[in-house]
C-alpha cells in the first residue's frame, strides 16, 4: 500500500500541470456534472451507473450510462452492499467519457451517495477499492487540468438517477439530452491491471522515471544514496 501511494503521489507530480488563477473574464462558464449508480440483484446487469453532463458554454445536455463490467465488479471486495462503488465508478468514467469537453473547465460535480462523495472530496479512503477509483478521478482530473468541485444532491434531484436505472424515455427526452457512448478503455481493463502499483506501467519505466528525477535533482551524482563526502 505505501508503494502504491508514493507511485502515485509521483504520477500525479508528473501529470498535473502548475496551478493557476485566471483572474480575466474569459473563463467559460461552470459545466455540472450529475452521476448515479444503482444495484439490482434482480437486474442483469445488476450494475449499473449513468452520467448527465450540462455545458453552458455549447448550451448542451449530454448523458452516457454503462454496466460495470463483472470482472471490475469481481475485483472488488466482497460484501452485501456495493452500490457506493458502483457510484465512485460513475466518477472516472464520465471524466473518461467526456475528456475532451472538459479540458481546462470548471466543473461542479454532484453526487447523492455519502461514502462515495466522502471518498472522491478526501480523494482517499480506508478501502483500498474506494482509493482506487478515487485515485483514478483525480488523476484524471489532474492531467486533464479539469478544476473540480464535488457536492452533494439529493437523490431526488439527480437527473442521472435515470440513466442509472436504464430509464432513457423520460427526463432525458425533455432535456433534449443527447447520447455520448461511454469511454472505458482504462476502466474495463481485467482485473489484475487494477492493481495500484501497475497502475503506471513496468517497473522498467518506474526505473528511467526515477533516474531522471535524480539526474534533475543531483546532477553530478547519478545515484545520491551511495554519495560520500561533504562535497557530493
Amino acid at each position: 500500500m505505501l508503494r502504491a501511494a508514493l507511485a502515485w503521489l509521483i504520477e500525479v507530480l508528473l501529470l498535473a500541470p502548475p496551478r493557476e488563477m485566471r483572474l480575466d473574464e474569459a473563463v467559460e462558464k461552470t459545466c455540472l456534472l450529475y452521476t448515479d449508480g444503482s444495484s439490482d440483484p434482480s437486474r442483469t446487469p445488476k450494475h449499473v451507473v449513468g452520467a448527465v453532463l450540462f455545458d453552458p458554454f455549447a448550451q448542451e445536455v449530454r448523458y452516457t450510462y454503462t454496466p460495470v463490467p463483472e470482472h471490475v465488479v469481481n475485483s472488488w471486495v466482497p460484501m452485501k452492499q456495493q452500490i457506493h462503488l458502483t457510484e465512485l465508478f460513475a466518477g472516472p468514467l464520465s471524466l473518461d467519457t467526456w475528456q475532451q469537453r472538459l479540458q481546462n473547465r470548471h466543473v461542479i460535480h454532484f453526487v447523492d451517495n455519502s461514502a462515495a462523495l466522502a471518498a472522491l472530496v478526501k480523494g482517499y479512503s480506508s478501502k483500498d477499492d474506494c482509493i482506487k477509483l478515487s485515485s483514478d478521478y483525480w488523476l484524471r482530473a489532474a492531467s486533464g487540468k479539469v478544476y473540480i468541485y464535488v457536492d452533494r444532491v439529493e437523490s431526488k434531484c439527480n437527473i442521472s438517477d435515470e440513466p442509472s436505472r436504464l430509464c432513457f424515455d423520460k427526463l432525458m427526452p425533455e432535456l433534449g439530452a443527447v447520447y455520448d457512448p461511454p469511454v472505458l478503455n482504462y476502466l474495463d481493463s481485467p482485473a489484475p491491471q487494477r492493481d495500484p502499483t501497475t497502475w503506471f506501467g513496468s517497473s522498467d519505466r518506474w526505473r528511467k522515471i526515477i533516474a531522471d528525477l535524480h539526474a534533475g535533482i543531483f546532477p553530478t551524482t547519478p545515484d545520491p544514496a551511495r554519495s560520500k563526502g561533504s562535497g557530493s
